[in-house]
């Protein structure tokens, strides 16, 4: 894992941005938490929980249409390219999308993968688990925020797959939304694409217990934030 250690030094300095980022939310108005924050090694980890739960609907049904559409999806993203690369971002331990990974495996022999993550722990989850499992991919991991990891999509060579699934655009407010978006859109060139993944509408009824399970998986996830805030600052 040295590699990983050497990108993770390199490209992401975890606690200065952490610092900088509960300094400027905390002292606004009203007061507010980038989501990123969560996503330390015991965020990470509760948030695997999460997508376990039966209330959890949004996991299960992204996993359901890459199995069924898998070849389709790549088909139509590769075109006529002969070698299509896939960038994750918000990537966590890639299980969903490892069922992408290897459809692009059984198109093209062999495929490119940069996991974008701003959790460690996820990316080296990821990173060990698809170097073991799927041989015929290519893992570079990227940990870094989002608007980040954009500067960087120009120096992977077309034609790229941007994955920004999981419904997580829902966790921006809306400007913050479109400059991520449009950040992506300048990264890219003409033949690339962006498949994202987004929920619907739903009842209340369906909706709130997904983000407020019985068991209090979620709520813990939540608090975490602050048990890191106590941790990493002193809070």
């Amino acid at each position: 894992m040295a590699d990983i250690q050497a990108a993770w030094a390199e490209q992401f300095s975890a606690d200065g941005a952490f610092e900088q980022a509960v300094r400027a939310g905390l002292g606004s108005a009203p007061k507010s938490l980038p989501p990123w924050l969560f996503y330390d090694g015991e965020g990470s980890r509760l948030f695997e929980l999460i997508t376990q739960l039966p209330e959890y609907y949004l996991t299960r049904a992204e996993r359901e249409i890459f199995t069924l559409s898998a070849d389709e999806i790549i088909a139509v993203a590769a075109g006529d390219h002969p070698n299509l690369h896939i960038v994750e971002l918000g990537a966590g331990t890639a299980t969903k999308s490892q069922i992408l990974l290897r459809a692009a495996v059984r198109r093209q022999g062999r495929c490119l993968y940069v996991p974008v993550d701003v959790s460690r722990t996820a990316l080296e989850s990821a990173v060990t688990r698809l170097r073991r499992e799927e041989p015929g991919v290519e893992v570079r991991p990227l940990a870094a925020q989002f608007t980040d990891a954009t500067l960087r999509l120009r120096h992977i060579p077309p034609r790229r797959l941007v994955l920004f699934i999981g419904s997580s655009i829902g966790n921006f407010e809306e400007p913050d939304a479109v400059e991520l978006l449009a950040s992506v859109r300048r990264s890219l060139v003409p033949g690339d694409a962006l498949l994202l993944g987004a929920d619907r509408k739903k009842s209340p009824a369906r909706l709130l217990p997904a983000y407020d399970d019985g068991q209090g998986v979620t709520s813990a996830f939540n608090k975490n934030v602050f048990g890191r805030i106590n941790r990493e600052l002193g809070g």
